[in-house]
């Protein structure tokens, strides 16, 4: 057997072993192969991705053990392009394209494992080496994961987590920048999240400034289109699990939270410019 051959077998076994969580094989090889990336052409039938490395399978894969092994030498890494990747937490038949410029927390969120994202946020705290407030190639930030998936304890947990609310804070203007939280919310029929906003702010749970800023964020346009209208996109289309009479709690949910939000923002005689105070009234025309 060639070296050539003998290599590309060993990095086979590399990216196998973080999938199958395999850590004697990852310590012993980790000095040699660390920071290594999967050529390999993608085929989701073997969970195998180009551009993956030891940290990227062992996030998907959940494997916590191999995460801390490779953590120290492939934190920054980021996918070098777009993969399609199953994504349960967004529906049961879900196909995601995850985007070039995906960081592990992109991941870790959208696999929804608790211990694996703790494990990542308690690292980047304790190292002070941040890998937040830097989206991907479509203007997603990794909080924004969270407006996306399924809503449960540990998405509304993870939500008010210090790290994730200093990201919501951040305002990206970027050229990249894509569609606001919540107008990912509403594509995705995410009404949980939604009514869970509104009942923290009217509960008076929320600072002024994540408030202000979820306002701002509801009465966002993108291209031209409100969070109101992003909820009435069909949902069939991203099989997102999300049935008629669920879409039509997000629909009324956000226009309840664009109604506060307008209401708040009136009492200041402080409208932001990019707002519309009838964008619960608006019928989307790209649907």
């Amino acid at each position: 057997m060639c070296m050539f051959t003998k290599q590309k077998q060993l990095l086979a076994e590399w990216f196998d072993a973080a999938r199958s969580g395999n850590v004697e094989f990852i310590h012993a090889n980790l000095a040699k192969l660390g920071g290594s990336v999967d050529k390999r052409k993608t085929d989701t039938s073997i969970n195998s991705y180009f551009g993956f490395s030891a940290i990227h399978y062992a996030v998907v894969h959940e494997q916590l053990d191999v995460l801390k092994e490779v953590i120290e030498r492939e934190y920054f890494l980021r996918l070098p392009q777009d993969q399609p990747i199953v994504a349960p937490a967004i529906g049961q038949r879900a196909q995601y394209i995850i985007r070039e410029g995906t960081s592990i927390l992109h991941l870790a969120l959208l696999v929804q494992n608790q211990r694996i994202v703790e494990f990542i946020l308690n690292y980047q705290h304790r190292s002070g080496k941040s890998i937040l407030c830097v989206p991907d190639s479509k203007g997603l930030f990794s909080v924004g994961i969270l407006f996306m998936i399924q809503t449960d304890e540990f998405v509304i947990r993870t939500l008010h987590s210090k790290q994730m609310e200093e990201e919501l804070m951040y305002d990206y203007n970027g050229a990249d920048a894509g569609p606001s939280h919540l107008h990912v919310a509403g594509i995705f029929g995410r009404f949980k999240l939604i009514e869970h906003l509104l009942e923290y702010i009217q509960a008076g749970l929320a600072s002024v400034a994540f408030q202000q800023r979820i306002f701002n964020l509801v009465l966002d346009e993108n291209r031209g289109h409100s969070t109101v209208d992003s909820c009435k996109i069909p949902m069939d289309i991203r099989r997102c699990n999300v049935q008629p009479n669920e879409r039509q709690r997000c629909i009324e949910a956000m226009q309840t939270l664009v109604r506060t939000a307008n209401e708040y923002f009136s009492s200041l005689d402080q409208i932001p410019d990019n707002t519309n105070k009838q964008y619960e009234n608006q019928v989307p025309s790209h649907v």
